[in-house]
């Protein structure tokens, strides 16, 4: 791969990185606040909210085994693809159930698609840009936690509960658009 694509290549997996991500750090600080709103007790929310993380230890060994077998441009749009469920979950009638199902598959899809992404950058990378590669990519899932949770917050108390989400759909969106620029 010559370095004007392989360049190219990895600023726009970095910037599927970190739009992807910040779908579920957008979501972080607005669901607690919204299972408060809908009288959940903090026992509750906070099991919940632990789903992510359980979903995304899980998700990041499977990820690999799911890159072995359809490579990471692959896995990152599954796990874009299977985000797109998650704004139907957030607004079911049993809202612990939707909650619950929307943190598990966020998880899962954040830890694939982290594992996807640092697999890709790597597997792109020249031998003298690999180890600045990688510390890039790691970068960007900090950009993204350390931007989005804002963005989250004042979505909802500008528009609402339902802004947030729609925020996380447009961004998610982004990401798939980004990842359809890359070059195998």
């Amino acid at each position: 791969m010559k370095i004007h694509d392989e360049i190219k290549n990895f600023v726009i997996v970095l910037a599927a990185t970190i739009t992807f991500i910040s779908t579920y750090y957008i979501m972080m600080p607005v669901i607690p606040e919204h299972m408060l709103y809908l009288g959940f007790d903090n026992l509750t929310i906070g099991t919940v909210m632990g789903l992510f993380s359980i979903s995304s230890m899980i998700a990041r060994p499977v990820g690999g085994v799911m890159i072995n077998t359809y490579g990471s441009k692959k896995v990152m749009f599954i796990s874009i693809i299977l985000f797109f469920i998650t704004p139907l979950l957030i607004k079911m009638p049993s809202a612990i159930f939707g909650l619950s199902l929307t943190l598990l598959i966020y998880g899962f899809t954040v830890g694939a698609f982290t594992v996807a992404s640092a697999t890709f950058s790597a597997d792109i990378a020249s031998s003298e840009n690999l180890t600045r590669f990688m510390g890039y990519n790691s970068i960007a899932v900090i950009i993204a936690k350390g931007l989005s949770p804002a963005i989250g917050i004042k979505l909802t108390e500008v528009f609402g509960f339902t802004a947030a989400v729609l925020g996380t759909i447009i961004v998610a969106a982004v990401a798939m658009v980004l990842l359809l620029c890359l070059k195998d």
